[in-house]
């Protein structure tokens, strides 16, 4: 299990349940290569990142937390992916 602690400004003030995952890419720089949704396919059938990896954000657009994911990689495993925040 990996715990995923997060800190985020500037984003949609007041939403509610927005997502978040790391994805199979390493960059940001093109959208092309941001990838899906990170996971080890042969350890688990159903995608981990649809349950629980979500945040709110506050009337200044802040969001704080932290959330428990079992995607089958470890942190090293999981380093140097992109993170995407929907807004």
């Amino acid at each position: 299990m990996m715990e995923v602690k997060y800190h985020l400004n500037g984003v949609e003030a007041d939403c509610n349940y927005r997502k978040m995952h790391i994805n199979t890419g390493t960059t940001c720089d093109d959208a092309d290569l941001v990838g899906g949704h990170y996971w080890d396919a042969t350890d688990y059938a159903a995608d981990t990142w649809h349950h629980g990896a979500h945040y709110n954000s506050d009337a200044n657009g802040k969001a704080k937390g932290a959330f428990d994911i079992i995607n089958g990689y470890d942190a090293a495993g999981n380093l140097g992916h992109v993170v995407v925040i929907h807004a």
